[in-house]
């Protein structure tokens, strides 16, 4: 793979760079009630996308989901969860 990483241009600092930001990115699935369309999508989304760390988000009103691509090392599910409970939602807890 480094080789690979090394041949499209890439020079050793690059390569570890990328390789150590990939292994620091977790991903969630939330359920979040209260959203009602397009607009609570882009509102949950815009908010998110505000805190540090955050690296992708994609919400569903239809289907009542956060998706969320983060660094733990700069953000937490509390904090992601205390975000959109502020923006108006309530993020449901798994039992």
């Amino acid at each position: 793979m480094i080789r690979y990483l090394l041949l499209v241009g890439c020079d050793i600092n690059t390569t570890f760079k990328w390789l150590l930001e990939a292994k620091m990115i977790e991903s969630a699935s939330l359920t979040v009630t209260g959203m009602k369309c397009g607009g609570c999508e882009n509102n949950v989304s815009a908010k998110l996308m505000n805190l540090g760390g955050v690296k992708t988000v994609s919400a569903s009103s239809k289907d009542n989901s956060v998706k969320i691509e983060f660094d733990p090392n700069k953000t937490s599910l509390e904090t992601i969860s205390e975000t959109i409970a502020e923006a108006g939602y309530k993020v449901v807890e798994d039992i």
